[in-house]
């Protein structure tokens, strides 16, 4: 999980270094579902800067012996 803080305009970097070299850095695997945006707040009543949102990347369980 990654908390995102700041514009959702500006959103794309967060994503794109998320995929990129977070991941290709972490070793870790995507599983095959869909990445879940959490808004923790509201535009309605947060400024642009402060809007908080947790972005859930699905990856693969390690494996357990």
């Amino acid at each position: 999980m990654l908390r995102y803080t700041g514009p959702y305009a500006s959103m794309p970097a967060a994503y794109r270094w998320l995929f990129g070299p977070w991941l290709l850095a972490s070793g870790e695997v995507l599983r095959d579902l869909p990445v879940v945006e959490e808004y923790l707040n509201s535009p309605v009543d947060t400024p642009a800067g402060d809007l908080a949102t947790d972005i859930w990347l699905p990856l693969e369980s390690p494996d357990v012996p």
